[in-house]
């Protein structure tokens, strides 16, 4: 009975350092795996380091260095064999390489650490940088060895370099032109005036933002150009724009490729610094097409009031012009048709100039001054017509009409006519030159027409037609009756129909240019009143004259002749016949 128990006990106790000893042995296991995987981590981070620090290195304990401000390159090693004849600084960029000697050698007796200065002409930027040791004294031969820069504090392992310490910001001061047009190809050039620009032109970026509604503006991605002399960005990307740094105050920008149009705003970046923004106007057409716009819309106005008038079959020039009661040009009706064809010129071109060049499209105001101008020769006009019906109209003068009529009354130059006439022309030439000679991307409105300019039009008008009430009314021939010659008294009878036919008047007929008689000079004549005006007594309506022939002074044949009736105020009217 003992015995079994002991034997029970003692296999119990077996069994429990079997368990034990398994436990162990398991738990050993999984902490070797442990300790597997901490010395791999422990060999990998050596492995990365090695480059580091199994090799000689040269460190730059700062990221980021301004223009102008010294950096200190130092070694790792201690067995660098560099001298400060030999030691080059290597900078590594977009723009290409650029190789800085050393400025100050540290004072250390192992010569391990070296002083460069950052020219100020090197562009702004992320560089990469290594230690090239060259021939003693020749920075710019083949390097006999580079050694790697390890820049601490990025991990971009890039050293960036910054704007000179105190450096202004940029500023820009003005934009030309302010309204930019586009070139041939549609690109747009323009000049950046202000300060603080780089010379180094890849420092300075343009920054474009487009305007908004609420006149607020939003960024559009930087546009990326070529600067003067970078053969490699143009060998790269020969469609993208050009600039040029003429010096730190003047930036030009040439090809600049834009989808935006109109009011548009401006920065110039250089480095972190940006300028305040400045407001420019991207013009959607060239210079000279709202003069052409404006040139087609009246051509396309003359064909249509041409189209309404084409079944008139007549000139239009004298439909417009020409007074039907003298045949001749009216000078009240040129001014009022030259002012009118001003305010439709001036106004087509100030509003399409606003609204594709300026990009503002909006309904303009008409200016003071020109509805004035309009005003007053409409008056001229109006005033002009009631002075003929009423006391009577000047003298038709020669047979077709003439440019003369505008200054003459029945053929004389009337002073008053003629002051008008050079007043109407010069107000209408020099309001075209003010308004057609303006920037169309700067015009922001008509020009405003003075008041003295306003007088003087007024007085000029009344001038005018204070001369048409002062002065007598002259001849007008409408027609003439069947000329008849008596073959027994040798008399040839002339009826003249028209108005303000004079009895006193004298008579002139000539065949071509050649004069044949002259009434009542070489022959004595006693016209006829036949029919008097109703205003006038001495001025007939219809008037008969009785012309006494003698030997050889009127042949008998059929020839077109020409009758000239001159009033005593020497008006007159010509009028073409047949004779008998």
């Amino acid at each position: 009975m003992k015995l079994s128990v002991f034997k029970s006990g003692f296999q119990e106790l077996v069994n429990e350092l079997r368990l034990f000893t398994i436990a162990k042995i398991v738990g050993l296991k999984r902490a070797l795996q442990v300790w597997k995987w901490i010395l791999l981590t422990g060999v990998i981070f050596l492995l990365c380091i090695s480059p580091i620090y199994g090799q000689d290195n040269f460190i730059v304990d700062m990221d980021s260095v301004s223009r102008g401000t010294k950096i200190t390159v130092s070694s790792n090693s201690p067995q660098t064999s560099l001298t400060e004849k030999n030691a080059v600084l290597t900078l590594i960029g977009e723009n290409g390489n650029r190789n800085i000697t050393v400025s100050q050698i540290l004072s250390d007796p192992q010569k391990t650490a070296f002083d460069f200065i950052i020219p100020q002409d090197l562009a702004l930027g992320e560089y990469n940088a290594k230690i090239d040791r060259v021939p003693d004294g020749q920075p710019k031969a083949t390097p006999l060895e580079s050694i790697p820069i390890v820049i601490s504090g990025t991990t971009s392992k890039k050293l960036t370099i910054n704007s000179e310490q105190g450096e202004l910001s940029p500023t820009i001061e003005s934009v030309f032109p302010r309204v930019i047009f586009p070139n041939n190809n549609g690109s747009y050039s323009f000049k950046v005036i202000g300060s603080g620009f780089s010379t180094t032109g890849t420092d300075n970026n343009l920054i474009i933002s487009t305007k908004n509604q609420d006149d607020t503006f939003s960024q559009v991605p930087e546009i990326k150009v070529c600067w003067e002399g970078n053969e490699k960005c143009k060998k790269s990307h020969p469609d993208w724009p050009t600039a040029t740094t003429q010096s730190a105050r003047q930036l030009d920008f040439v090809n600049i490729k834009n989808d935006y149009r109109g009011e548009l705003g401006i920065k110039i970046r250089v480095g972190d610094k940006v300028s305040d923004l400045y407001p420019i106007t991207l013009s959607h057409v060239r210079y000279f097409q709202p003069l052409i716009w404006t040139a087609v819309i009246l051509a396309v106005l003359a064909a249509i009031i041409s189209l309404i008038l084409w079944r008139r079959r007549a000139n239009i020039v004298n439909l417009f012009f020409i007074d039907k009661e003298t045949n001749t040009y009216s000078l009240s009706r040129l001014q009022f048709y030259l002012w009118t064809l001003v305010a439709i010129v001036s106004y087509s071109y100030l509003f399409i100039s606003r609204s594709f060049a300026q990009g503002k499209l909006e309904f303009i105001d008409i200016p003071d001054g020109l509805p004035g101008i309009v005003l007053i020769s409409a008056a001229t006009t109006v005033f002009a017509v009631g002075i003929s019906d009423t006391k009577g109209s000047k003298g038709s003068g020669q047979i077709d009409p003439q440019p003369s009529d505008f200054i003459s009354a029945g053929g004389n130059i009337v002073p008053e006519r003629l002051q008008f006439f050079v007043w109407t022309l010069v107000g209408v030439i020099i309001y075209m030159i003010v308004v057609i000679f303006q920037n169309p991307g700067q015009i922001q409105g008509l020009p405003t027409i003075p008041s003295g300019f306003l007088q003087l039009s007024g007085i000029s008008s009344l001038g005018y037609l204070g001369g048409k009430l002062a002065r007598k009314p002259g001849p007008v021939i409408s027609s003439m009756d069947p000329t008849t010659y008596d073959e027994s008294s040798k008399e040839l009878t002339l009826v003249i129909n028209g108005s303000n036919l004079s009895k006193d008047a004298t008579f002139k007929i000539q065949k071509g240019s050649k004069e044949f008689i002259n009434l009542p000079k070489d022959v004595s004549v006693t016209p006829e009143i036949i029919d008097s005006e109703a205003s006038d007594a001495s001025l007939a309506k219809v008037l008969k004259i009785v012309i006494p022939s003698t030997e050889n002074n009127w042949p008998k044949v059929q020839l077109p002749y020409k009758l000239t009736i001159c009033n005593p105020d020497g008006q007159f009217a010509d009028w073409q016949f047949d004779g008998n």
